[in-house]
């Protein structure tokens, strides 16, 4: 089995070209003396061969003449990785490559949810998933540039792939996780914690309505939705952001903005929710709360 495992190895060092993924019956244009029996333990990530197989006594034969034997030693299962190497995989260059930052739409979407960070830029859309352990510790966070594969039926170009666990996975790496039974997926709609009797919710990813011919906020339209701007409050368009200037200015009002709360009641409390950053000049004394 050394002898079969290292000729595996070297035909692979002779054929290898460094972006090539590739499992099952495709390998054999680059092992060309492997078995069908093997066909099922190994596949090619990266320009490199990996064992994937379960048994501990072909795991040290593959350790001991140099193949990397990584998903062999996690819960991933072999069905998954020919169907992530083989199947997946290969069809990120047909669906016309992988975006380069979150403001860019790809030509198609890959297999599985498009994740991204959570910030002012990603607004609403944004989209994390966080894995823990057993006691809730954080052990893994993935946001812009990955994408989440969960378990079931993944259609592509009419064939069915079927995936038994829940991985992230970067398509421009390749890299590939598998997620615990712990993790969660977090987003906006998971978050949100007032989703009734909201009284006031200010989006600054839509807030055209608001501004006027120079896009600048126009108190008079805020008007309309019982809202008057105080101080100094501008807004970004091109990051999509309402900046709160926090020092006083030359009417000695700080940058806020007031809701008219009409026939509202808070006698039994609210929530307050935001996503934000507040930034500090070093240098000076200003002081901007950026919504």
């Amino acid at each position: 089995m050394k002898s079969k495992f290292s000729a595996y190895k070297e035909e692979t060092d002779i054929h290898m070209s460094e972006n090539l993924v590739c499992a099952g019956e495709k390998l054999k244009e680059y092992v060309p003396s492997i078995n069908d029996t093997d066909l099922q333990k190994f596949v090619i990530l990266n320009g490199k061969l990996y064992f994937i197989g379960k048994d501990d006594y072909e795991i040290k034969m593959a350790e001991s003449v140099g193949i990397d034997t990584t998903f062999s030693r996690t819960d991933m299962t072999v069905e998954d990785m020919i169907s992530i190497v083989g199947d997946i995989l290969p069809k990120k260059d047909e669906l016309g490559g992988i975006p380069e930052n979150d403001k860019e739409e790809a030509p198609k979407e890959m297999p599985g949810k498009r994740l991204y960070d959570k910030n002012t830029v990603n607004d609403t859309k944004w989209d994390i998933v966080i894995d823990y352990d057993e006691e809730s510790n954080e052990i893994g966070r993935w946001g812009s540039g990955y994408y989440l594969l969960k378990s079931g039926n993944i259609e592509i170009d009419g064939k069915t792939v079927t995936l038994t666990r829940d991985y992230v996975i970067d398509y421009k790496t390749n890299e590939l996780t598998l997620l615990s039974k712990n993790y969660e997926d977090w987003n906006v709609n998971s978050t949100l914690g007032t989703t009734t009797g909201l009284v006031l919710n200010l989006d600054p990813s839509n807030f055209e309505e608001y501004l006027d011919e120079n896009g600048n906020l126009d108190n008079s339209k805020l008007n309309e939705k019982n809202i008057t701007k105080y101080g100094d409050v501008s807004y970004d368009s091109e990051n999509k952001q309402l900046l709160f200037n926090i020092d006083s200015n030359e009417n000695d009002e700080k940058g806020y903005i007031m809701l008219d709360g009409g026939n509202v009641s808070f006698s039994k409390g609210f929530t307050f929710e935001f996503m934000g950053t507040i930034d500090k000049a070093l240098n000076t004394s200003v002081n901007r709360f950026r919504l």
